[in-house]
Formats: structure tokens, C-alpha cells, sequence
């Protein structure tokens, strides 16, 4: 039987997909800079890179244009995207805040700021309720990473990242900041793509104080100038040295642990 001949390719379809994706991400990136302002004092700092190396804090105070990532990964980020904004939309349509304890507070995506520390950002849910504060921090994974984190003990990461945890706990500095509450309780709640299985993993207290350790060191490094900062030398410069495969700035830094490149879009996104 002969096959007949599509009007559009699968291939086209992709790239149409791609490009939407990669205009997505530039806007996003604007939308960042314009948050990071507010009464003329930059936020240089967002949130979401607590834990990371400090030379991406500094390429991101000099302007330094981050790598576009590849299609592939732009879909991933975005399916992620796509879930985390449904879970919180269902919280936010929760009627009578249903099966949540009364006289409890649900904030969604609510901001925070830390000003000594110039970091800017959003906590994912923040339940507050006798002066105290529960925070939710959503992520997806696809199964490999959550075999690496919850499958046989023999195939566990010996030394997971703790970026996550240095995440919430910037949250609970800012929110404990903004509304005079003490967070009592942080969660990360994780989301496994294949199968939607979801499983939390509270993190120690701990990290409210690490995390503000954290960004007093990033705030000191970034005094300095960009060519000051040595990747092996300077504390945090990287984190992990895995990271710097997978940073946007590896195709300008001279990190001795790049190994390889992110492999980015060459394609022209709308202004």
C-alpha cells in the first residue's frame, strides 16, 4: 500500500515546537530582569540558584547573556512547568481550603526578598497557621534521577546535590522576613513524570541558617571582578563540579571541569 505523503512533517512540527519553546525562554529571561528591579535596587540574585556556583551569580550581574539550551531540554523544562502550575492551581481553587486545617493561610507563589543579601525570587506554597510557617517546594523528575533518589539503596546517589535544600531555605528566610512567622516545617515534594507518582522529603531546619550563610559568601565573592573569581580556587566557584557541563555560561567561563558543552539553538528568537 502505498504511503501518502503528509502535508507537514513530524520534523517541521518539532521545530515549530522548538522555536515556541526558545521564544518562551527569552521572554521568561526578560520577565526575570524587569522582576529583579524594584524602586531602582536590582535583585541580582534569583532565588532558584541557591546552592549554585558563585561565578553564575557574577556572570548574571554583568549582563553576560546565558546559553540557550537545546529543544530537548527546553521540552523537559517546560512539561515540569506545565505540572508545578497545575498542582498550585489546584491549591488555589481548593474550596473552604478543603482538607486543610482551619485557620490555616495558603500562599501561592508568593514572593520573597532578601535585602541585605539582594536575592529575589517566589516560595511554590507556604502554609502559615498559629504564627507558623509549612513550606512546599515542587519539583519533577523523570525516572532516572528519581531512581538515583528513591529506588534500591544500591543505586542511590552517594553524594546527592543539596541545591534543592539550600532552595527552600532561602524561601524560609524570606518568608519568615515578610510575614514575622517561624517556619517550622520544609518539604520538597517530588513528581515522577512517568508514572505521576509523588513522594516528600523534609529537610532539615538547618538550611535556613546554611542558606543565609550561603548568600552573605556569594554577596563577598561578587565584590570582586569577574576575572578574580577561579573556578577551584574560589569558595563555591563551582558548588560541584558536575555543574559546570550543564551551566549557561560554559561557553564563556575557563572552568577546568567543563568536559563538554551545553549544545544550544541556533535559531533567531522574536524580540
Amino acid at each position: 500500500m502505498k504511503k501518502n505523503k503528509p502535508i507537514i512533517e513530524l520534523e517541521n512540527i518539532k521545530e515549530i515546537y522548538g522555536e515556541y519553546l526558545a521564544n518562551k525562554n527569552y521572554m521568561n529571561q526578560i520577565q526575570r530582569r524587569s522582576l529583579q528591579e524594584k524602586d531602582g535596587e536590582k535583585f541580582l540574585r534569583p532565588a532558584s540558584w541557591a546552592g549554585h556556583c558563585a561565578k553564575k551569580h557574577k556572570y548574571l550581574e554583568e549582563n553576560v547573556i546565558p546559553d540557550t539550551p537545546k529543544y530537548d531540554d527546553l521540552s523537559k523544562l517546560r512539561l515540569g512547568t506545565l505540572i508545578h502550575q497545575d498542582i498550585l492551581k489546584s491549591l488555589i481553587n481548593n474550596p473552604n481550603l478543603k482538607n486543610i486545617p482551619k485557620g490555616t493561610i495558603c500562599l501561592i507563589e508568593t514572593p520573597v526578598e532578601l535585602d541585605v543579601e539582594k536575592v529575589r525570587g517566589s516560595a511554590d506554597v507556604v502554609f502559615i497557621r498559629n504564627s507558623e510557617a509549612d513550606i512546599k517546594d515542587f519539583k519533577s523528575m523523570s525516572s532516572f534521577p528519581w531512581k538515583r533518589k528513591f529506588g534500591l539503596t544500591k543505586n542511590r546517589d552517594l553524594n546527592p546535590s543539596r541545591k534543592y535544600e539550600f532552595q527552600i531555605g532561602t524561601y524560609a528566610l524570606g518568608v519568615n522576613y515578610r510575614y514575622g512567622v517561624k517556619t517550622t516545617n520544609m518539604e520538597i515534594v517530588y513528581y515522577k513524570k512517568d508514572t505521576s507518582v509523588m513522594k516528600s522529603e523534609g529537610v532539615s531546619l538547618n538550611y535556613i541558617d546554611k542558606a543565609e550563610e550561603y548568600w552573605m559568601d556569594i554577596n563577598k565573592i561578587c565584590e570582586k571582578k569577574l576575572e578574580e573569581i577561579i573556578p577551584g580556587e574560589t569558595m563555591h566557584t563551582p558548588v560541584e563540579q558536575w555543574e559546570c557541563n550543564y551551566c549557561p555560561f560554559a561557553y564563556i567561563c575557563d572552568s577546568p571541569f567543563i568536559t563538554k558543552r551545553l549544545n544550544a539553538i541556533s535559531t533567531t528568537t522574536s524580540k
